[in-house]
């Protein structure tokens, strides 16, 4: 990277801590950020406590972590639907109490910091980076005199931050993010009627959102605080994790920029442990992994049973199952052979990275698809809630993978799909063309997120990125003023002239 960095910056990043894969895309940011000179602070309000700091979170220069109630929504099963049953939905169904707290409870906890932040309005940030899953830092950095601004996602950018762009969402064929059906942008007319309401309810829990978060800021900063949408809508850019090459096409701005790939860890060479497993594999090696979000003691017996059951007809294979302790012993006892293997943890990527690794059962968390798809490893996607959904239909549409239903999977589903990914060589073939795309992507993550944040710190704004549909109504934006304006013209003529 170029080290002639143009000045050196005071950086405030917003990450709270939700999931480790959020805390590992913006550390990875906030690390290269820091590796070309800048000084950056770290606000993390503590969604969940057991999410440590990664990557440039551990080099960041100030670190200001507190607790918040978000946790308890998180765990609250009145308000959280076994994922594992597949009733978990994040806007159509009980997940959509759960995400208005804790985005909520992650806020005003935040907001309620006074002398922390009157202490940050004292340390003169030239910038401020947050990642958006509500409209809290964005607000915050208003209050703090920060500008610019600059929003990420840790997942593919979502609709209620684009469309603060002036970028509509058109249902008809593009997914929605937290809950997209898995045939993706070929939907027929049932699901293109399902993929309408679910982008109402998905308004519908974005505008509470706005609205506890506008009432949260007017009451602690005064009634004149400006609109959060607006705020959120002047970012100069918007970093996301995804990449063009594993997303759906869709209609985008020059405010949003592709990072995907940028949080892919180098491998490293395996464990004692694993080199052992390997060692033994006649024909290869599958990973399986719900990761780091997800606690597998809600699998029901039946499930972990039908994945032992399935995994044994493939002997000729050895399968690293990263499992909770709580299910462990559960395993076990459903397990009578010995090409089961139970682990607490995996280094994810160096397990990709090994030639005999032939499959990846995984949650179809965005981290998790990059880095398969950089290792070159067909998948077999089980998505469980929120982006999953939208990353396994991507899988699906590049025949990269199979997709398999965890609410009524049995362990047929399972053994048909690993027969699939293991015996037909076109999801080799096909996910070895889209590594290809990813290596020889004109663009370096990294170095594109540094130098746009360089670039954009110069200025107050980068008001040219904006479009002009986003301070138009929407019956302008679709022409239904001036269709209604014809309309009623030519009735009164067609009244005037015939009744």
């Amino acid at each position: 990277m170029d080290s002639g960095a143009r000045r050196k910056l005071k950086v405030l990043y917003y990450i709270p801590s939700l999931g480790y894969s959020h805390v590992q895309f913006n550390g990875k940011l906030a690390e290269a950020l820091i590796d070309r000179g800048h000084e950056v602070h770290l606000l993390m309000p503590e969604v969940d406590p057991s999410v440590g700091t990664f990557n440039g979170t551990t080099k960041a220069a100030k670190v200001f972590r507190f607790p918040t109630p978000g946790l308890e929504a998180f765990k609250n099963p009145k308000l959280v639907s076994n994922y594992f049953d597949g009733s978990y939905f994040a806007f159509t169904k009980g997940a959509k109490q759960f995400w208005l707290d804790m985005v909520y409870f992650g806020c005003k906890t935040t907001v309620e910091q006074k002398e922390l932040l009157d202490s940050l309005k004292s340390e003169n940030y030239d910038i401020g980076i947050g990642e958006a899953l509500s409209y809290c830092p964005f607000a915050l950095f208003h209050y703090l005199g920060i500008s610019p601004t600059f929003s990420t996602t840790a997942i593919p950018i979502q609709t209620f931050v684009t469309e603060n762009f002036g970028l509509t969402h058109l249902p008809s064929f593009m997914p929605i993010i937290g809950e997209a059906i898995i045939n993706g942008e070929n939907l027929n007319f049932m699901e293109r009627l399902k993929n309408l309401y679910i982008r109402y309810c998905e308004y519908s829990v974005d505008s509470k959102v706005y609205q506890r978060e506008t009432q949260l800021f007017q009451k602690h900063f005064g009634h004149g605080f400006p609109d959060s949408r607006n705020l959120l809508g002047n970012v100069s850019y918007a970093f996301t994790n995804a990449h063009p090459m594993l997303s759906f096409s869709k209609p985008i701005t020059n405010k949003v920029v592709y990072l995907g790939g940028g949080a892919v860890p180098k491998a490293k060479a395996l464990t004692k442990e694993f080199e052992e497993i390997y060692s033994k594999a006649k024909k290869g090696v599958v990973i399986f992994s719900f990761g780091s979000l997800v606690n597998t003691k809600r699998l029901s017996e039946f499930k972990h049973k039908a994945f032992v059951d399935a995994f044994e007809r493939f002997s000729d294979y050895e399968f690293i199952w990263k499992i909770n302790s709580e299910t462990e012993d559960l395993a076990k006892s459903l397990i009578s052979s010995s090409n089961i293997h139970l682990v607490s943890w995996i280094d994810q990527i160096s397990l990709l990275n090994h030639p005999k690794t032939k499959a990846f059962i995984t949650q179809c968390g965005l981290n998790s698809v990059n880095e398969a798809t950089y290792t070159g490893v067909p998948m077999i996607a089980i998505p469980l809630f929120a982006d999953q959904f939208y990353n396994a239909a991507v899988v699906k549409h590049k025949e990269i993978g199979a997709v398999i239903n965890i609410g009524s999977m049995k362990s047929h589903d399972v053994e048909v799909a690993l027969h699939e990914i293991l015996h037909n060589p076109k999801y080799k073939k096909n996910i070895d063309i889209v590594k290809r795309k990813l290596e020889l992507y004109p663009f370096n993550p990294l170095e594109e997120f540094v130098k746009r944040v360089e670039y954009a710190a110069e200025f107050d704004n980068l008001n040219e990125l904006n479009l002009a549909s986003a301070n138009l109504s929407f019956f302008k934006v679709y022409y239904l003023d001036i269709i209604g304006t014809i309309f009623t013209v030519f009735a009164f003529i067609y009244f005037c002239l015939f009744v």
